[in-house]
């Protein structure tokens, strides 16, 4: 898996205020399984999830939960942590949360809400999504995490979205998607995406987005339609901005 970074951008994720949870997400936590008035005793979890938690710090863990989805991705094991002090005891605790993803060996996030500057992870480290998991970019998967979990749902296409090994029939039904949902941002990562900016057709749709919420995308895929008919390099942003894909930059993946 390679990201597609900016350079000189910041290397880590960083708690973000109302920007796609770091990764997605800004408000009520996303996932609700029952919480246990004791933590969690690790040694219970599937050893690849256990050392996962462990390597990011997450200590002590309230809750997990497992998302099972079956299908042609049923080695892939979706996942959930509740961790870290709480926020506003004992009136309501709130805690950092997260969603995971492992298949096999290979464990990561997909993405995790710190709670203000409590319980971000201890070293960043997303999913690896290699060439090979085909069944991991099969548009199939997304109808069923979206009927599982609408915010992993949203959290999981912004990481392909970010993602240069993802083939182009997964971008194009994540452009699909779009118009239904109104994320502008999800637009603007596609049009961070290498495979995109090869594509005027691609970028054409992008820039025929309809509605208010998508008129900056629809300016910036116009700014990089007439750099690719000139064959020029997409321009920087005018103003400047951190580019939405930045969140993924430079993870050692």
């Amino acid at each position: 898996m390679t990201f597609f970074p900016a350079a000189g951008l910041v290397k880590r994720l960083t708690a973000m205020v109302c920007v796609p949870a770091v990764v997605l997400g800004c408000g009520s936590p996303p996932y609700e399984p029952q919480r246990r008035q004791m933590p969690l005793d690790p040694e219970t979890l599937p050893p690849v999830v256990r050392d996962f938690a462990f390597t990011q710090g997450l200590d002590p863990l309230w809750a997990y939960d497992e998302l099972l989805l079956g299908g042609p991705s049923e080695g892939a094991l979706f996942f959930w942590f509740e961790w870290g002090p709480g926020l506003d005891c004992p009136a309501g605790c709130f805690f950092a949360s997260g969603f995971g993803l492992a298949k096999e060996e290979s464990v990561g996030w997909v993405s995790y809400q710190p709670i203000a500057h409590l319980g971000a992870p201890a070293a960043d480290a997303v999913f690896d999504i290699a060439a090979s998991d085909q069944d991991l970019v099969d548009p199939d998967l997304l109808f069923r995490l979206r009927a599982v979990n609408d915010y992993l749902y949203h959290d999981y296409r912004l990481l392909l979205a970010c993602d240069e090994d993802v083939p182009e029939a997964t971008l194009v039904h994540i452009l699909d998607t779009i118009p239904l949902d109104g994320y502008p941002f999800l637009a603007v990562a596609l049009l961070e995406h290498p495979t995109v900016l090869m594509n005027p057709e691609i970028v054409r749709r992008i820039a025929a987005l309809p509605g208010t919420w998508y008129s900056g995308v629809r300016a910036r895929a116009l700014e990089i339609l007439e750099a690719l008919e000139q064959g020029l390099e997409p321009p920087p942003y005018s103003p400047p901005r951190r580019p939405q894909c930045a969140i993924f930059d430079a993870l050692g993946l």
